[in-house]
């Protein structure tokens, strides 16, 4: 299974080092995402350069380029225009950006243990797929690492008590953003989680999962849609009181709403969803949960930087009390992202053209099942 992770890492980093020369010549770096100008070969399906002209661009007699019409309030606030068509940033036509933050988050693992309470760090790459791109699809990789319970936590493994768990998770896969021409975006991506001395027993089951999701927007502020994950790997294995023990990943479906706040301003998200019918304990059978509730919020503090924030939740399927406490499970994070490319800012829900639509697998998206203790 290990060796599957480390192919499956080998081929993100040959596409990316094979793409980077070749689009390196349409990397644009620029402090004011009001001046980006569209490469010379991006043609939209009016024939325009960049977007084409927007809504009330004629009342001004000027062009749009880059999505921004250069006079007057022509590239004012979409958010003010129910009407506004979410316009997608073509520029730069790679899009890369960092981040880290703390994390604390739990699951059915870990038993009637305490949370995880860490920090962690990644990056996410996106660039056009060559000779997909004038359909607007993208390619986009990514991985993050963390490291929790940094002083040790009670745990049946005793040689494991004082260790340090780390976790490490793999996005790779497909994507597609909003434009003008068609307000549809979505994404099919395949997540690996490798894992040391996770959960109540410190095992270190290696997983995957693929994650896909699929939107509609309605206006430059306003997008819904869906996302849902289904397992793929599970891994079984004994630690601690030597047990054998199944691992694998909770299918979930969510329903979310995107919101822009603001012309280049904060973006949010908010769903509600619902896990897989079946578990891996078959003697409680039924679902591991009834529901789940989740969110994500990202601000950007200028150019480079923003203040990012995700949250998810599910609800036990179990009665109160020990039962109940043994299937919480949840995820909450708060960090900063780093954007080199001055990208951090966008002007509707579309984003930017080459942004990786989905983010790096974490333990929200990422919930794991395990037969009981």
């Amino acid at each position: 299974m290990k060796l599957g992770v480390l192919r499956s890492t080998a081929w993100l980093a040959a596409v990316l080092l094979a793409a980077l020369p070749t689009f390196a010549q349409d990397i644009q770096l620029t402090s004011n995402y009001d001046e980006i100008q569209p490469p010379a070969n991006l043609v939209d399906v009016q024939g325009d350069q960049g977007y084409g002209p927007q809504p009330g661009c004629e009342q001004c007699g000027g062009q749009c380029q880059c999505g921004q019409c250069q006079c007057g309030d022509c590239g004012s606030d979409g958010c003010e225009r129910p009407w506004y068509p979410a316009i997608a940033d073509h520029c730069p036509r790679f899009g890369v950006y960092s981040f880290g933050g703390v994390s604390s988050w739990r699951g059915v693992s870990d038993g009637t243990g305490p949370n995880n309470n860490g920090f962690f760090s990644g990056l996410n790459v996106g660039l056009p797929f060559r000779n997909l791109d004038q359909y607007g699809i993208g390619l986009q990789g990514g991985l993050s690492s963390g490291f929790y319970d940094l002083m040790g936590r009670p745990t049946n493994g005793a040689d494991e008590a004082n260790r340090v768990q780390q976790q490490h998770f793999v996005t790779y896969g497909l994507f597609r953003r909003a434009d003008c021409d068609r307000p549809i975006s979505g994404g099919v991506v395949h997540d690996w989680m490798i894992n040391d001395n996770f959960g109540a027993n410190s095992n270190e089951p290696t997983l995957s999962q693929f994650r896909a999701q699929v939107a509609y927007a309605t206006s430059a502020c306003n997008e819904f849609g869906v996302w849902a994950t289904w397992h793929d790997r599970g891994a079984t294995q004994g630690a601690g009181t030597n047990i054998p023990r199944t691992f694998r990943s909770v299918n979930q479906t969510n329903f979310f709403w995107h919101r822009k706040w603001c012309y280049g301003g904060a973006d949010s998200w908010l769903w509600l969803g619902f896990p897989n019918r079946t578990r891996l304990d078959r003697v409680l059978g039924g679902t591991l949960g009834e529901i789940i509730a989740g969110g994500m919020v990202n601000v950007p503090i200028n150019d480079r930087v923003a203040l990012f924030s995700n949250f998810n939740y599910m609800k036990p399927s179990a009665r109160g009390g020990v039962p109940g406490s043994r299937e919480d499970t949840f995820d909450l994070s708060v960090g900063l992202a780093f954007y080199p490319g001055c990208t951090a800012r966008s002007r509707t829900v579309a984003g930017r053209s080459w942004m990786p639509l989905m983010p790096v697998a974490n333990n929200g998206n990422f919930m794991v099942d395990r037969t009981p203790q």
